[in-house]
């Protein structure tokens, strides 16, 4: 083999790894681990994001939500957690306003560790989400508030060894749910499974 030829094939090998590479990065949504559970072990961030591309399809069926670009929707919710490869998650019952803006300032690091052709979209998205800017971001808000009720629907005793409380649950969530009349409903029903309906401690 000629040696140019060798080493033309180098660099396509190692081209073609960087992009496996940063590509892998992504898949590693898969081990960051969350609060909630599933079973007897922690839920990953690829399976939250699982359950919000469901609720999302439930929900953009009906017709109060015609207006809502789906596609849209899909694409803020494939990379809205992406920085919690970098910081980890963060309950939603501990998070500050300091944990915000320090994952915010890890979206420069995490672009650089994606492919190209993929980080015009995430850096888009990452920031319309967190701007809250248009009707499918704050859509995207409100059923990030949602599908974790939907986990914990058959794991009552254990949200309330976690000292976790409908009062606690809708000052953190209702903010970003009461736009949406229909998840509302469905946020509602969840809190009285998982509370008791006359629990309003």
């Amino acid at each position: 083999m000629h040696f140019s030829t060798y080493l033309f094939k180098l660099i396509i090998a190692f081209i073609s790894m960087s992009e496996a590479r940063k590509l892998f990065y992504i898949f590693k949504q898969k081990q960051v681990e969350r609060f909630t559970k599933v079973s007897n072990r922690q839920e990953c961030v690829a399976e939250h994001i699982f359950g919000c591309l469901i609720l999302s399809e439930y929900f953009l069926k009906k017709e109060s939500f015609k207006n809502i670009n789906k596609q849209r929707v899909f694409e803020i919710f494939l990379f809205h957690d992406l920085v919690e490869n970098e910081t980890g998650d963060i309950s939603t019952y501990e998070k500050t306003e300091d944990d915000e803006k320090k994952e915010m300032g890890f979206t420069d690091i995490v672009s650089n560790k994606i492919p190209e052709s993929i980080k015009p979209l995430f850096q888009s998205t990452n920031q319309e989400y967190e701007d809250q800017s248009t009707l499918e971001a704050r859509f995207c808000k409100a059923i990030d508030g949602l599908e974790p009720n939907i986990q914990l629907v058959d794991q009552r005793e254990w949200v309330l060894s976690k000292g976790i409380t409908r009062e606690k649950t809708d000052n953190i969530k209702l903010k970003c749910i009461q736009e949406f009349p229909d998840i509302l409903a469905m946020y509602n029903e969840t809190n009285n499974i998982i509370f008791g309906k006359d629990d309003l401690s």
